[in-house]
């Protein structure tokens, strides 16, 4: 007797003995008739016997929807979220773009389950791949893209990441909440700091100029502005820009601090990179009902580290870099005595970068070194009216700049 002619009840009672997923999924690829009468009862099997469903967190990632679908009919499990979302069937299907699916995910049970900052992070990863669909679904689900407890708000990392239309809808967003007008002002320019960093992001920032960004917004150490941060990562398009738009590099008033000293920095600087909130060790319930630490899960500014990279790789492009931003800067008014004109001339012995040296002694920086006696300030002096460099550096004490008087 074929196969083909066995009844269904016999064919399902055979698939019942056999004990393996792989064993049951070759009867069903014996033909068609086989095929559609096994599919179903192998979508149950594998829901039954794995727990977690390896099968949905692929179908999850790869926006397979109607297997999913299956998966969920045949009643595979949805695990809790017990440790990175990010590791989660919902959190790659976020970051992959797959909007149905995160609804899907949602519907079927995690919308109850999911706290607070985990619509956040799948909010911010969605935003950083400039996954359009999963944003607007999730703020119609309610989620705040303004939420600061878990790092910058969705904006920044929209910004940041160079997403234009993102960056828009966030803004209409804004209009919609009626956000403080101290809240928004905050934010935009937090976007707009995140936003120079990147190379070839000039869209990104004339939206937020247009909207109202502060050109000279200080951040929370009163200190660092937009045009500190472009000139620091040495972006010498976007700094120009913030230039023409008004940008003050004389804002500090300092000799000691200013975009001259960013930009004279090889590395990137500590403001520069954004401070997470201090570590709360939290916990949720696992699936036997025992307390599990919450691995942090804090997107990354990869941005200095591609920095670190390309210093590495080309030190000369770094320094044709630095010396075309520190001359925009003298371009657009930047005073030594104001902008950090002395600090830069120190960064720019201790780096060896003696052109840079010469270009800002020209333009009147002096180093001010208090504390010498008088045959080493006599030799200070005599070093720097030679421009011998080597004895500057030699004379002047450990890290001056960063204890010396302000």
């Amino acid at each position: 007797m074929s196969l083909t002619g066995l009844p269904s009840e016999l064919i399902l009672l055979i698939a019942g003995f056999l004990e393996t997923q792989n064993a049951i999924n070759a009867l069903a690829q014996t033909n068609r008739s086989f095929y559609s009468q096994l599919n179903p009862f192998l979508y149950r099997y594998h829901a039954q016997h794995y727990i977690p469903s390896p099968a949905l967190a692929w179908a999850a990632e790869n926006g397979q929807l109607g297997t999913l679908v299956k998966l969920l009919q045949a009643g595979a499990e949805i695990t809790p979220v017990v440790r990175r979302i990010t590791d989660h069937p919902i959190g790659k299907a976020a970051a992959n773009g797959h909007a149905k699916i995160v609804e899907i995910l949602l519907d079927a049970g995690m919308r109850d389950s999911l706290q607070g900052r985990d619509y956040n992070l799948l909010l911010r990863h969605a935003a950083v791949e400039n996954r359009m669909g999963v944003v607007l679904l999730l703020l119609s689900r309610g989620v705040d893209p303004w939420n600061i407890t878990e790092g910058p708000s969705t904006i920044c990392w929209a910004a940041h990441s160079g997403h234009a239309e993102l960056v828009r809808l966030f803004l209409s967003d804004v209009e919609r909440r009626g956000l403080w007008p101290a809240i928004k002002k905050h934010e935009m320019g937090e976007a707009l700091c995140a936003a120079v960093k990147r190379a070839n992001n000039e869209a990104v920032i004339r939206i937020l100029l247009d909207a109202g960004a502060e050109v000279d917004f200080r951040r929370n150490d009163n200190v660092t502005t937009p045009l500190a941060i472009a000139v620091n990562f040495k972006q010498v398009s976007v700094t120009k820009l913030l230039l023409e738009a008004g940008a003050d590099p004389n804002t500090t008033d300092s000799d000691r601090g200013g975009p001259l000293v960013c930009a004279t920095l090889r590395e990137p600087m500590l403001s520069s990179a954004w401070l997470w909130p201090p570590e709360r060790r939290e916990h949720r319930i696992g699936p036997r009902g025992q307390r599990v630490l919450v691995e942090r899960t804090p997107l990354v500014d990869t941005l200095a580290q591609e920095m670190h990279d390309q210093l590495r790789s080309s030190p000369q492009e770094m320094m044709d870099r630095q010396m075309a931003v520190v001359r925009l800067l003298f371009e657009y008014g930047a005073d030594p005595a104001r902008a950090g004109g002395s600090w830069a001339l120190h960064n720019a012995l201790s780096s060896r970068h003696y052109e840079m040296a010469n270009f800002l002694l020209d333009r009147g920086a002096c180093m001010r070194i208090t504390g010498l006696d008088p045959p080493r300030q006599a030799a200070f002096d005599r070093a720097v009216a030679e421009r011998d460099f080597d004895t500057i550096v030699e004379l002047s004490p450990s890290m001056w700049s960063l204890r010396g008087p302000r």
